[in-house]
């Protein structure tokens, strides 16, 4: 059995959903079920895709998983084509930042007959859009902070006493920190201070006292020697001391 009309689009963060149908309730017919899959993934990944593909389908014998690899730069223009022509894959594995595009095309719909209880309910929060649910996460992946304890013995109880520390361990080609400034790690320093980019309603909120003491962290970032934006030079020095 095709399921038809009935479109899972796994995103790096979230999945969305095609029609309000409950996935559930499709399997559990009697009838061989045909989902096809479409990812952007290569080497690990892709084996990791084919892996979860070949474990549901041993759990479900009569649902047959199709997997097919699509480049992740011709991933939303063929996926768009596709289904505008009434085609396209049922899964589609692509970028998180997708969804208001595709939502706002009409080609997808509020994910219902999913408990997301369990999940982490923080990635669930980000998949919320227009009032509804659009996403749900099947990875997470987090940004961490190291610390070498030739250099900070002891840790750091707050940012405060972060700058005191690498302050004073700085000296010549030793950092006492080393702080990634861009995007991916830095935001989560603004929520932590209660800040925010944009409000609900998709509004600028980074004029606010939350937000100018961001910045202010972030600047001191900067002069206990932040690495360069999304580069590895942080990682390529910690290793080597």
């Amino acid at each position: 059995m095709k399921i038809k009309r009935y479109l899972i689009i796994l995103l790096v963060i979230f999945g969305l959903l095609l029609s309000g149908c409950d996935l559930a309730l499709i399997l559990l017919e009697d009838n061989p079920t045909y989902i096809s899959v479409w990812h952007p993934f290569v080497d690990g990944k892709a084996e990791g895709v084919q892996f979860a593909a070949d474990s549901f389908m041993e759990l479900n014998p009569l649902v047959t998983v199709d997997i097919f690899y699509v480049p992740y730069d011709d991933l939303l223009t063929q996926y768009q084509d596709a289904v505008s022509n009434s085609e396209g894959p049922d899964i589609l594995i692509g970028a998180d930042d997708w969804g208001p595009e595709l939502d706002l095309a009409g080609l997808i719909a509020p994910l219902t007959g999913v408990n997301t209880n369990e999940l982490n309910q923080a990635s669930i929060a980000t998949g919320i859009y227009q009032g509804y649910q659009i996403g749900i996460p099947y990875s997470l992946e987090g940004v961490v902070l190291y610390r070498n304890k030739t250099i900070q013995p002891e840790t750091a109880a707050t940012n405060s006493d972060l700058v005191k520390k690498a302050k004073a361990a700085t000296a010549g080609k030793t950092y006492g920190a080393l702080l990634e400034i861009g995007h991916l790690s830095s935001h989560a320093h603004l929520n932590a201070l209660g800040g925010a980019l944009m409000t609900n309603k998709g509004l600028p909120a980074f004029d606010s006292p939350e937000a100018v003491t961001w910045m202010q962290m972030l600047i001191e970032f900067n002069e206990l020697g932040a690495d360069p934006w999304y580069s590895d030079d942080d990682l390529l020095k910690f290793k080597a001391g």
